[in-house]
């Protein structure tokens, strides 16, 4: 399996792109190309950030594209958020060279994979569906040939973390999404925002992520740990939602409550724009899984595979074959 990884990176981007890198060993799949988007930050900071992760890696191996600059309507503005300024909170003043990607857009390359590969490739989106909008209108053709597509985003019960009712990936660009949901022709599995804010509740930033999951000397805690520790300053749980998608892809024993619905975007509404709106009538066929809940202690066992590389079997509880089961829903 070759999955095309596209994202705005951030903290959460980072660990996404590194237990994904982590789990080649031990799976049958392959990164062969991380594609980026404006969302968390610029598109220059999306790139040089992503550049970072996989120096960190050691995984120069996999080529960076940058994608759209803005969503498809507006111009995206950069503020001052959960990530900062340039997506990893300001932590780092030396940036990688924009030159260390590649020449083409993320776009055309995603279009490219995918008619080389088709049927083989999967797509995980971990930012705003800019590009992916983008590949549907500017390429319809290859949409039928993608294999499947995980998405980090939207809400199922109307909670926002940008607005009341709207999560940020989807409220940045309302319209992305909603191509994305009416054209797709692959299954799409989507981990909402509130199945993220379900996972927190159970690991302490504090006591979890940094005493136990940076109890050794590893290169992912050591890049992160500043960053995060500014990140979660005013904030008690850990919450990486963008690995949390991963996981689920990594290891789909991981998903312990998941339902099949109709799902479009709001576009218009004075308080609901960017909202996930689901058919609870079921007029319409489904076309995504929600994955609604995940065994938080198989989450933590793996981030301590990530991280700590050799675990005793008292703490790692899953083995090749939990990671590497086919998909069936």
């Amino acid at each position: 399996m070759k999955i095309i990884v596209d994202v705005d990176t951030g903290n959460d981007d980072a660990w996404a792109i590194i237990s994904l890198l982590r789990a080649e060993e031990i799976c049958d799949f392959k990164v062969i190309a991380i594609t980026c988007v404006a969302g968390n930050t610029t598109i220059e900071n999306s790139v040089c950030n992503t550049l970072k992760v996989l120096e960190i890696c050691n995984r120069q191996d996999v080529p960076v594209y940058p994608g759209a600059k803005s969503s498809l309507l507006m111009n995206s503005e950069t503020k001052e958020g959960f990530h900062g300024i340039d997506g990893l909170n300001d932590v780092y003043n030396e940036k990688l060279s924009m030159e260390l990607a590649q020449k083409k857009n993320a776009v055309e390359a995603i279009r490219d994979y995918i008619d080389n590969n088709p049927n083989e490739i999967t797509i995980i989106s971990l930012a705003p569906l800019t590009n992916i909008a983008l590949l549907y209108k500017m390429y319809p053709e290859v949409i039928p040939k993608i294999s499947s597509h995980w998405i980090m985003g939207g809400n199922h019960q109307g909670i926002g973390n940008i607005t009341k009712h709207a999560e940020f990936n989807f409220y940045t660009d309302p319209e992305a999404a909603f191509i994305v949901f009416n054209e797709s022709k692959c299954q799409i599995y989507i981990f909402p925002w509130e199945a993220c804010i379900a996972m927190s509740l159970t690991m302490s930033f504090e006591q979890w992520r940094i005493k136990i999951l940076s109890s050794n000397e590893n290169a992912y805690t050591k890049f992160l740990n500043p960053v995060e520790i500014v990140a979660y300053k005013k904030y008690h749980e850990w919450m990486p939602c963008d690995a949390f998608l991963a996981v689920c892809f990594i290891m789909p024993k991981i998903i312990t409550n998941k339902e099949e619905h109709h799902i479009s975007i709001e576009l218009a509404g004075n308080h609901t724009r960017g909202m996930m709106v689901i058919d609870h009538m079921k007029t319409n066929l489904p076309n995504a899984t929600i994955i609604k809940e995940i065994d938080v202690e198989m989450f933590k066992n793996f981030m301590l595979y990530v991280c700590h590389h050799h675990v005793d079997d008292m703490h790692l509880r899953f083995d090749k074959l939990t990671l590497n089961d086919k998909i069936v829903y």
